[in-house]
């Protein structure tokens, strides 16, 4: 599983997968390219080739698919990209129309609401969310959804550098509990 990150350039920061995944996936793409075409080269083609030629084309998928923000201070707006290769579409969001960068959290596969389990657990890990809410209070973009476990407090720090790069308000549903005590 791959997760996303913030990168600031100048007055834009960018909120989507590190580049660790693309060069993964590249290498990979690549070695298998080489090997798929050493193996036609001497044996020719085989049925059994379809494997690699099946992985090697997700793995394409993966280096054209995009799905990022990018907030732009110059021109007071986020845009969300998304797609695959040339078929990208772009919503524009003025900061204006942004109430604020939320985080919440909700146990997987319990309905919001619901009574039955108030606690985390194997069958029910508690999910991360962070999203931006529009000023109209029902509509919201989620940018990332993880396990918090897997997120380590990444997914609060990333929500906090977005807040003070834009100076967009900063909405947690809970505090993290770090596990440290403060000292007077």
């Amino acid at each position: 599983m791959f997760s996303y990150d913030v990168r600031i350039r100048g007055e834009k920061a960018y909120y989507s997968m590190g580049l660790s995944f693309r060069i993964v996936c590249a290498l990979f793409f690549v070695f298998l390219l080489v090997g798929l075409v050493l193996t036609i080269q001497g044996e020719g083609l085989s049925f059994s080739l379809l494997i690699p030629f099946f992985i090697m084309l997700i793995l394409l998928l993966s280096l054209l698919y995009r799905d990022e923000w990018v907030f732009d201070n110059g021109k007071k707006e986020a845009v969300m990209i998304f797609g695959l290769a040339c078929f990208i579409k772009r919503r524009t969001i003025p900061y204006s129309d942004i109430k604020w960068i939320e985080v919440t959290h909700f146990l997987k596969g319990i309905e919001e609401g619901s009574e039955l389990v108030k606690k985390p657990s194997w069958k029910h890990p508690e999910q991360i969310v962070l999203s931006i809410r529009l000023n109209d209070e029902e509509t919201k973009y989620d940018l990332e959804i993880m396990s918090d476990k897997k997120s380590g407090g990444k997914v609060d720090r990333n929500a906090s550098y977005l807040s003070s790069f834009t100076g967009l308000a900063l909405h947690f549903d809970k505090v993290r509990d770090t596990g440290r005590t403060l000292r007077r």
